[in-house]
């Protein structure tokens, strides 16, 4: 039995037959409140703003709450200025009647999107399957559900309230009774008719989860059936429900009479019993009102042991960033101490560097007129070896030339061997077409003959011009068998023959007298390279001993000493400045230590004292909630035997 309120609960009868749970927990309304989240619909209103209502219809099993703070309602507990009302709530605010014009209410669902229609088919699926629907339910019925499905689903739904209900046909009962049962919306008959649609769908389903979530709540409210007081509502059930049925109007205090001589006819009245009652009650309701005190301030101080748990999280950040800043602190400093060290090895090693550059200056041999006449002959050395390079490019020039000379007269006398060969087959064939018959055959086998080919074939080959001589006696000698011949066949053939001997001759002489030459160019040449590597040699030697004794030596000592000297003092005074910040930095890393050491000291004070009263507080919260803990069970266990000592005044009170 749940005290949380001091409100009573009367139950409106339905138009309906009830059903015995409904009879058997109306007494137990009365006397019981259960916390009820806000319900979807919006069926009734509220003048109070700090309590739920149960929000069920009054035509089922809903109830409406009366509360009696204040006032006097049953056991003359009237409620008056603080009430929960049974009226239907409008767009407008205003009170109406409990059909009034609930079902011009906008619906503001969104019944046509998928997304909706598909939660509220996985809603009635699962109500129906826990709650043993044993009809088959068909795959189409998510998106075209059939009449005798819809039906069956609508039997299966109201049967959850009364199993004697009509449903068929559902386009003129299924509206009535969903305005019965507070369905706060225009049901139209095309709904009912034509379910395919998506709009009509849409309705339907809607229809579908009011039906569940009624059903949920009626099946939640009743869920403690053992605890229930049964009032024998039997004798005067039709005329209680037309009386109740006449008298509900705009004004729900009409009303409160009939409910009071009720109470006093069935139950009784006894002024003494309703005082101590009513005591008791207070007593609960201001026990729970302490309770909640408490929870709130356990809630408080959790929130409180949150906080120091982000101060101290917060100072443990802060504690290892200054750690971390110290070691990087440290870290410069001794980074800054070995560049001192470095600066100062590198001014040690510039002195010494200093002092070996004047040794050398003085011990410098060479003069400047000495150093002028080395200069002159570099410069006379390196004209005469341009010299030799520009005359050594001019030999080379001239071998080339002379060898492509005498490439080019090689390929004139293959050219020249080429063209007799030729003209030879060419006067071969106008042998063979000779008219002097007699003739032929012995041309022909001269013609024929292996000499003749193998003298044609040399004359042909490329490196013909390196046996010319041989082969011209070999040709000679093969020609002056067909001289006679050929000076009474044909004179032109001698004169060309005598012209290619001629041309032979002058070939062979030039190819001589070139190849003379090339030898000749060919003998010089190693004896002019030999010149040209010596002549390098020498002037390599030169240039070594003039890079020895050069002026710009002198002058680089000179300028590097000079540098030396600057840099010297350039290090010096980097030294001095590195080593007056070295100080300074020291004087403020000192001075930082010691502040941080202080700051640590008073921050681990300040912490120590955080934590004792942090300990200190959570030690208290937990001694006072071990000490809430047992007046709540005090509290609990009293209010259980208040709630037997009620439950037997009303069985007493009944009884009588």
């Amino acid at each position: 039995m749940d005290f949380s309120s001091n409100r009573s609960r009367i139950p409106a009868l339905s138009a309906v037959k009830p059903s015995n749970k409904t009879l058997s927990s109306a007494s137990e309304s009365m006397f019981s409140s259960k916390s009820d989240t806000s319900y979807r619909y919006g069926l009734f209103s509220t003048a109070r703003k700090s309590a739920s209502v149960s929000r069920t219809n009054k035509y089922s099993n809903c109830h409406s709450a009366i509360s009696s703070k204040q006032s006097k309602g049953l056991f003359s507990q009237t409620p008056k200025t603080d009430r929960v009302s049974v009226y239907a709530a409008s767009a407008s605010g205003r009170r109406s009647s409990i059909v009034g014009d609930r079902n011009r209410q906008k619906d503001c669902r969104p019944l046509a999107e998928p997304k909706y229609q598909n939660d509220c088919i996985a809603k009635l699926i699962r109500f129906l399957t826990e709650n043993g629907y044993s009809s088959p339910i068909p795959s189409k019925f998510l998106k075209s559900p059939s009449k005798q499905d819809v039906i069956r689903v609508f039997e299966f739904l109201f049967s959850q309230f009364d199993p004697t209900l009509v449903v068929t046909p559902i386009e003129a009962n299924v509206p009535e009774l969903m305005v019965q049962f507070g369905y706060p919306y225009y049901i139209t008959k095309s709904t009912l008719v034509a379910v395919a649609g998506r709009h009509a769908l849409g309705n339907l389903l809607g229809m579908f989860e009011f039906l569940v979530d009624l059903a949920k709540s009626s099946n939640d409210f009743f869920a403690d059936e053992e605890d229930l007081i049964c009032a024998p509502f039997v004798a005067d059930e039709v005329f209680i429900k037309s009386h109740i049925m006449n008298i509900v109007s705009e004004d729900i205090e009409d009303v409160e009479p009939f409910f009071k001589d009720m109470a006093y006819k069935k139950l009784g009245d006894n002024e003494e019993e309703r005082d101590r009652l009513m005591e008791a009650l207070n007593e609960d309701t201001a026990m729970l009102e302490n309770v909640e005190k408490d929870i709130e301030y356990y809630n408080a101080m959790q929130a409180r042991i949150v906080q120091f748990e982000n101060a101290f999280e917060e100072y443990e950040k802060y504690n290892s960033c200054m750690e971390v800043r110290n070691l990087k602190d440290a870290e410069e400093l001794a980074a800054d101490e070995e560049e001192i060290l470095t600066l100062q090895k590198t001014k040690a090693m510039t002195c010494e560097e200093e002092k070996a550059l004047e040794i050398i200056i003085k011990d410098q041999p060479y003069q400047i007129a000495d150093i002028q006449t080395e200069q002159d002959k570099q410069l006379q050395i390196e004209m005469e070896t341009n010299e030799t390079r520009q005359l050594s490019r001019k030999v080379k020039h001239e071998i080339n030339q002379l060898a492509s000379e005498l490439a080019s007269l090689k390929t004139s006398i293959t050219k020249s061997n080429s063209n007799f060969v030729s003209a030879t087959n060419a006067e071969m064939i106008n042998l063979n077409s000779h008219p002097i018959k007699k003739c032929t055959p012995w041309v022909i086998e001269k013609l024929q003959s292996t000499d003749l080919q193998d003298i044609l074939d040399c004359l042909s080959r490329p490196d013909a011009i390196n046996n010319i001589d041989e082969t011209t006696k070999r040709a000679n000698k093969c020609m002056n068998g067909f001289v006679n011949y050929f000076i009474e066949t044909s004179v032109g053939l001698s004169a060309k023959l005598a012209r290619i001997k001629e041309n032979n001759k002058q070939h062979d002489a030039s190819v001589f007298d070139k190849e003379r030459e090339l030898e000749e160019l060919q003998e010089q040449l190693p004896s002019a390279e030999k010149d040209l590597r010596e002549f390098k040699k020498h002037n390599e030697m030169e240039k070594k001993l003039m890079i020895e004794t050069n002026e710009g030596y002198r002058k680089m000592i000179e300028e590097f000493t000079l540098s030396a000297t600057e840099s010297s003092k350039e290090y010096e005074n980097r030294l001095s400045r590195a080593e007056q910040a070295l100080t300074h930095e020291k004087e403020a890393t000192q001075a930082l230590i010691e502040q941080d050491q202080i700051g640590r000291t008073k921050r681990k004070e300040a912490f120590s004292r955080v934590t004792q009263n942090f300990y200190k507080i959570v030690c208290t919260i937990e001694e006072a909630e071990k000490r809430k803990i047992a007046d709540l069970e005090e509290k609990v266990a009293g209010a259980e035997a208040a709630r037997k000592r009620l439950q037997q005044k009303v069985l007493q009170t009944k009884s009588t």
